[in-house]
């Protein structure tokens, strides 16, 4: 960010505004063509979030942005909760954010509350965890650069933000649009191809207005974001003193400042096609001397939001002229550059930072943010520390999407990890994959492990249903009958949702459903199964399965005794891999079970799923036909 020194008032900061403005149409294009691929890694963190509370983390331009997520969310019906919240108040959720996913907001990634908030969300072990973050060089990007739960895009083509971030602004909600429409594919998140045809205002007639002592600004649905920033930019840049709230919540006694400072207030309704009648209806009643300069966009949804938001940047810098202020470029004091770089970690932050202890981040991910059993799992986890010491292990049972192969892989830790798993094989110890899928797995898996050892490599197919060696090609085999409550189930599906495709196996219902249908409607499948006793259902992260009751991943254990480690990810109870990680040797990867023996995840903070298994992986020592497991 350019800058000179004022010796009498501080810091000149930034570029001008109107060079800001001019790149607001190659950043929206930019944003608007962005790559799917990376675009779809937001949209499966949101479908793996959708019922869980989602606090949403961002300072200054970022928690605009953080307020348009929040309506977004809302917006596609996703039953949990998003909350749009400074990096200081979400210290006030500590006890929330174990059983909620968080993501973290910042164009920049450098600032200290930015750092101290990224630290504070990784000892408090959300369920999820996203960065997004338009800095590859930045410090949030080093500390991340273990994590799998980070998203960095590059630098905009308008270059590193000017002083009020009107550039990320924009191209982090288009991603976001572009995200959720992936998602629900509803018209509220469908963008146009030029942002040119976005609607110009004319701001001639707001001079009274903005030369105003107070501005209210009137908001409501979408449009509250854009309100959030026109106060972040007329405080930023002491271009005015505004005044915020809802066209309801003005009506509880706030108007009574109108009647006391008529002449020295104007209000701005910030008017949509779906609050023009409530608008209508308020400013009727308004004493008719007061100054009101309408903020206007005649489109819906994120369309109108983007509207609006163009509209008020050019407001800001109309304001800026009538006050003779480059918005872009003001006169930062010294007091106020040393405010912005403290460094500030509350009390709250200073007690998670204890949960990165390898003890006690165990025990944390046991009992979330219950603390009265938190001494509880501790002590249990420092019992199966001592118990697993000196076990000498003949046998590991891996899970495997999520555990050792992800959507979105990373290469060279897929690479390390069968390395490790071709080791083992060769040292004779026996490897198992327990899955919900079919021929595919044995496909991908016998281009992964060297083919002398397919012998020693055991398959359960569909879920424990089908077990076979990697070297028989044959296998799954589809020949066998199928279970008579799995048919009955698929065809009582087709008779009551004829549009839902089904796949019936020997021994597996799979309803195959694209990922936001199995979000919606996963307990409605649960809970229809359960009319046969001899049946079960599981959602793992590849579709819903309904099973034969005695089939299980467990299955692959050869008895209660067995000298076996098992490895997986939905360890949690209903999580497709709860029977497997059950068993008195087992890890996950990611979510745990309640169980004080078994199920336990001590993986560093930020290591999930595949860079999990493989933090596991380089901790066993490999000797001749066992190995052992040793937790640092």
């Amino acid at each position: 960010m350019a800058f000179k020194l004022d010796r009498e008032r501080g810091i000149f900061m930034g570029r001008p505004f109107t060079q800001e403005l001019e790149k607001l149409s190659s950043t929206y294009e930019y944003a608007y063509n962005y790559d799917e691929f990376s675009i779809s890694k937001i949209s499966d963190f949101l479908l793996s979030t959708y019922d869980k509370s989602l606090f949403l983390v961002g300072s200054g331009g970022s928690f605009s942005v953080a307020k348009a997520f929040e309506y977004f969310h809302s917006c596609a019906g996703l039953p949990g909760v998003a909350k749009a919240v400074t990096p200081l108040e979400l210290t006030a959720y500590s006890s929330a954010i174990a059983n909620s996913s968080v993501v973290l907001l910042t164009a920049n990634g450098n600032n200290n509350d930015t750092i101290n908030a990224y630290k504070f969300i990784k000892y408090s072990n959300p369920i999820s965890f996203m960065v997004l973050c338009l800095n590859e060089k930045s410090k949030i990007k080093k500390l991340t650069n273990e994590d799998s739960t980070v998203f960095v895009g590059q630098r905009l083509p308008a270059g590193k933000d000017g002083y009020l971030a009107v550039n990320s602004i924009i191209a982090i909600i288009v991603w976001l649009v572009r995200a959720y429409e992936k998602i629900v594919k509803i018209n509220d998140f469908v963008l146009p191809l030029d942002f040119c045809l976005f609607n110009e205002q004319d701001f001639l007639e707001s001079s009274n207005a903005l030369s105003k002592e107070s501005i209210i600004v009137l908001h409501s649905g979408f449009s509250t974001p854009v309100a959030v920033d026109i106060e972040s930019k007329f405080s930023e840049v002491a271009l005015g003193n505004i005044l915020l709230a809802d066209y309801r919540n003005f009506a509880h006694g706030r108007h009574f400042w109108l009647s006391q400072r008529t002449q020295e207030t104007a209000i701005i309704p910030l008017v949509t096609p779906e609050n023009k009648t409530l608008v209508s209806k308020t400013l009727d009643l308004v004493p008719e001397e007061l100054t009101v300069f309408k903020l206007e966009t005649l489109h819906l949804g994120s369309l109108g939001m983007l509207d609006l938001f163009k509209n008020a940047f050019y407001l800001t810098q109309y304001a800026g002229k009538i006050k003779g202020i480059d918005p872009g470029k003001p006169k930062v004091p010294d007091f106020g550059r040393k405010m912005y770089h403290i460094s500030y970690t509350p009390a709250v932050a200073q007690q998670a930072k204890k949960n990165g202890n390898l003890e006690n981040r165990a025990a944390f991910r046991k009992c979330s943010s219950n603390f009265y059993l938190f001494d509880c799992y501790k002590s249990a986890f420092k019992n199966f520390k001592a118990n697993v010491k000196n076990v000498m292990f003949e046998l590991i049972i891996f899970d495997y999407d999520a555990t050792l192969k992800e959507k979105y892989p990373y290469a060279s830790i897929e690479n390390e990890i069968f390395y490790r798993i071709n080791l083992m094989l060769k040292s004779g110890i026996i490897v198992k994959i327990a899955t919900g899928r079919g021929k595919s797995v044995r496909k991908e898996m016998q281009e992964k492990i060297h083919e002398e050892y397919w012998d020693n490599v055991i398959i359960g197919y569909y879920n424990g249903g089908i077990i076979a060696p990697l070297s028989d090609n044959t296998a799954p085999s589809l020949d066998i009958s199928a279970c008579k409550s799995l048919e009955k189930l698929a065809s009582q599906i087709k008779e009551l949702l004829p549009n839902i495709n089904v796949d019936l196996r020997p021994c597996q219902l799979t309803i195959i459903l694209d990922d936001y249908q199995k979000s919606m409607c996963k307990e409605f499948f649960i809970e229809f199964s359960r009319k046969h006793t001899d049946v079960k259902a599981y959602v793992s992260g590849h579709s819903i399965d309904i099973i034969p009751i005695g089939t299980s991943k467990k299955n692959l254990i050869p008895s209660e005794n067995s000298k076996c480690l098992c490895i997986g990810d939905s360890g949690q109870y209903q999580g497709n891999d709860y029977e497997l990680l059950s068993y008195k040797y087992s890890l996950s990867v990611n979510r745990v079970s309640s169980g004080l023996e078994s199920c336990w995840n001590y993986a560093p903070l930020g290591l999930n799923h595949t860079k999990a298994t493989l933090y596991y992986l380089n901790n066993i020592e490999i000797n001749e036909g066992y190995f052992t497991l040793n937790i640092l």
